[in-house]
């Protein structure tokens, strides 16, 4: 009868193989590799958001700044502003944005008037944040001084990866688009209140930051 005999090294190239740790390191990054590679892109996401947030913000606060060291802005004037505002903002599609000035006075009676109104890119006036001048205190507006509404709204496009479908439901990890807007309310500087026009007056404008050109008619 014939016996069987395992080789002892046989034996020992099967133990030796299951006791090897030479591919460890190369399974732990392929599990944690995708983690690590949505964590560095979700963080650039987040910095080029908050980036962008910051611009938008500071471009309101030029627009208004702009504005009320004038008295009565015509055409020209605000066309500058415009094009200032969308050079401070700093982003490669500037023309998206949506920028408007508007101005208010009050009389002894409490009247509030509007003093006219100046917009680049009137297609996105709708986006704009809901704003009543009746919720301004004393403090803003009074009978001695008027205020400039500056606003500008910016549509802000994520990375293509971070607005990607999830595979399971449907949803996204960020729309397709994020408005990123900002109000800033200043006193004039020059003089009690600023006319954009004047009365009931109303300035669009269009173009690029290099080229802004407005036309200002009655509302």
């Amino acid at each position: 009868m014939n016996t069987m005999t395992r080789r002892p090294e046989n034996r020992m190239a099967r133990t030796s193989f299951a006791c090897s740790e030479s591919g460890n390191a190369g399974i732990e990054f392929a599990l944690l590799a995708p983690f690590i590679i949505g964590l560095y892109l979700g963080l650039a996401e987040l910095s080029v958001g908050m980036s962008v947030d910051r611009q938008v913000s500071h471009s309101a606060s030029v627009a208004g700044d702009l504005a009320t060291q004038a008295t009565n802005l015509d055409e020209a004037q605000v066309a500058d502003i415009m094009s200032a505002t969308m050079r401070v903002a700093g982003v490669s599609d500037a023309q998206n944005m949506t920028i408007e000035l508007q101005s208010f006075s009050m009389d002894d009676t409490g009247k509030i008037t509007k003093l006219g109104t100046a917009i680049y890119n009137p297609s996105g006036e709708a986006a704009l944040q809901a704003f009543d001048v009746q919720d301004l205190g004393s403090e803003l507006l009074s009978s001695d001084s008027g205020v400039v509404v500056a606003r500008v709204r910016y549509p802000y496009k994520p990375i293509g990866l971070s607005a990607r479908k999830r595979q399971d439901n449907g949803q996204v990890w960020l729309p397709s688009e994020l408005n990123f807007a900002e109000t800033f309310l200043l006193k004039p500087r020059r003089s009690t209140t600023v006319e954009i026009g004047g009365e009931d007056m109303k300035t669009s404008c269009s173009g690029s930051y290099t080229s802004v050109t407005c036309t200002t008619f009655a509302k």
